[in-house]
């Protein structure tokens, strides 16, 4: 099981094993939400080890997880309130702010909603956004 890896600190070959499902899907519903799990997951593989922008890189590179014909509406929240998170973290805050408001359309997230007003506030105080 490709999650089993990450509990035991595999997470190089966990990665591999969830690129592996995203790329082997060909458009059948469970394999879309297979995938589309798999993506949130390498991502947040990245954020633990504290390299946002490989994280990132991850959420942008597979398009479909913001596909609402693809995957589900709470996915998608999910997908785009960690876009928000890291590009906050890279300083982006006008693309984190894009996010954060795409994510609370298709989930009612409190985390979003705090990074939401974060970004408001961080804005109005003038920090100048990437």
């Amino acid at each position: 099981m490709v999650r089993a890896h990450a509990d035991v600190g595999a997470s190089d070959e966990c990665c591999r094993q969830d690129q592996e499902c995203v790329d082997a899907g060909n458009g059948a519903d469970l394999e879309d939400d297979i995938r589309t799990s798999a993506v949130i997951y390498m991502s947040m593989i990245y954020f633990k080890r504290k390299d946002v922008a490989a994280a990132l890189d991850v959420l942008n590179t597979y398009q479909y997880i913001s596909d609402p014909d693809l995957s589900s509406k709470s996915d998608i929240a999910v997908n785009d309130n960690n876009r928000c998170y890291a590009y906050m973290e890279l300083g982006a805050l006008k693309k984190a702010l894009a996010d954060c408001t795409a994510s609370l359309k298709y989930g009612s997230l409190p985390d979003a909603y705090r990074k939401q007003r974060e970004i408001v506030k961080r804005l109005k105080a003038g920090e100048v956004p990437l």
